[in-house]
């Protein structure tokens, strides 16, 4: 899993809600769900890590913020069902340790 990150921000003084946006292509073949799964778990680990980064940015010195205080839209093909494991993963209210 190649994970690339391509950021464009405004100065952390003139933002008042940052909002994380990303996209995501996940293997097709249904044979290797257990692939989908780990690649599932490492995106929204991945996912996590930047939040926690960036927050840093926007707010020095706060400490260890909640990863769920800021917005995530993400799109993508994760090429799964709504009833699969991946899918339950990717659509959780928070992002998971």
């Amino acid at each position: 899993m190649v994970v690339r990150f391509v950021v464009g921000l405004p100065a952390p003084e003139l933002v008042k809600q940052p909002v994380l946006i990303s996209t995501a292509h996940v293997i097709w073949d249904p044979e290797f769900c257990d692939v989908k799964l780990v690649q599932s778990l490492m995106l929204m680990s991945e996912l996590k890590n930047f939040v926690e980064k960036s927050q840093m940015s926007f707010r020095p010195g706060a400490g260890k913020l909640d990863c769920s205080s800021m917005p995530m839209i993400l799109c993508g093909d994760l090429n799964s069902l709504p009833d699969s494991g991946e899918t339950a993963i990717n659509s959780m209210s928070a992002l998971i340790d």
